[in-house]
């Protein structure tokens, strides 16, 4: 069981950090292919852009200074992706 800090900013802050992210998985699909090659930042359900993540933060940051932007870098290419294991995960 993990137990979340007993401070309350820094748990207020997590929060928002967690509900902005929460945001962009269920809205990001046609914002990746439009911003493909920045840097998204969400802060209160309004998306910020720029070419680097201190900037995007930067502007999220100067609309809702109360809130903490969720930041995410868009690449130019998606990529199909493999997991894999060589060797067992757990012996048994």
């Amino acid at each position: 069981m993990t137990e979340e800090p007993e401070d309350l900013e820094l748990n207020r802050r997590l929060e928002q950090f967690r509900r902005n992210g929460a945001w962009l998985t269920e809205h990001g699909a046609s914002l990746f292919e439009r911003f493909a090659g920045q840097y998204l930042a969400v802060s209160e359900g309004e998306v910020f852009v720029a070419g680097d993540a201190w900037e995007a933060r930067r502007l999220a940051r100067e609309k809702h200074p109360d809130d903490e932007p969720f930041v995410q870098y868009v690449p130019r290419e998606s990529y199909e992706r493999i997991y894999a294991c060589g060797g067992p995960l757990a012996s048994l």
